[in-house]
This record gives C-alpha cells, sequence and structure tokens, in this order.
C-alpha cells in the first residue's frame, strides 16, 4: 500500500484513509510477459545447499555454524574463531588475576 504525503499527514491527524484514492498494482496486460516483475529460478542443483549447526561450547558459548553439506567446508561461524580466542584469553586472564588475589599472604600481620 502506498500512502502520499497528504494521506500521511491525515493519518497522523487521526482522519479515516480514503484506500480509493491509493493507487493499486496494475494486472500484466495481455502479451506482457512480465519479465520486469520476476526473474527465472535457478534449478535447486544450482542453489548453495547449507546446514546450521548449533552447539554450546566449554565456555557456555553459543556458536553457529553454517556448513556447505556438498563439500563439508565451514562457510561461516558465529562469533568468529577470533573472537571465541580473545574471549577464551580474558577468561583465562581473569582466572589468573582472580587466583593471584585468593594467594596473596599479608606479611605484615
Amino acid at each position: 500500500m502506498r500512502v502520499d504525503l497528504a494521506q500521511s499527514r491525515a493519518l497522523l491527524a487521526g482522519t479515516p484513509l480514503n484506500r480509493d484514492a491509493i493507487p493499486r498494482a496494475q494486472a500484466p496486460r495481455e502479451g506482457d510477459d512480465g519479465a520486469a516483475a520476476h526473474t527465472e529460478q535457478a534449478p535447486a542443483e544450482a542453489l548453495p545447499q547449507r546446514s546450521l549447526s548449533i552447539l554450546v561450547d566449554e565456555n557456555k558459548q553459543i556458536v553457529y555454524r553454517i556448513i556447505d553439506e556438498r563439500s563439508g567446508e565451514l562457510v561461516r561461524q558465529i562469533p568468529p574463531e577470533e573472537v571465541r580466542r580473545a574471549s577464551r584469553n580474558i577468561a583465562a586472564l581473569v582466572r589468573s588475576s582472580e587466583d593471584a588475589q585468593h594467594h596473596k599472604v599479608d606479611l605484615n600481620t
């Protein structure tokens, strides 16, 4: 549905919309093959065959993997491996810092 500026102002003002004033899509004319309206669809064999794998890793992080079924190749992973690696490194750093805090000995007492 297309609404022009005057109609949108009327809607904002609470005036009912005159649907008869809205231009309608025209049906294809006789002899029109509709080439502009749609494109040919590719055969199913040409379309990529992909599957989605969802897993929870050892850090309880959800990982989505899109895999090409024909080749078995990993197409995309969310989050990417670089982000997962950085997350593991930060978690290890936090753990080691917490461990250092727990093992401090106060020599002044």
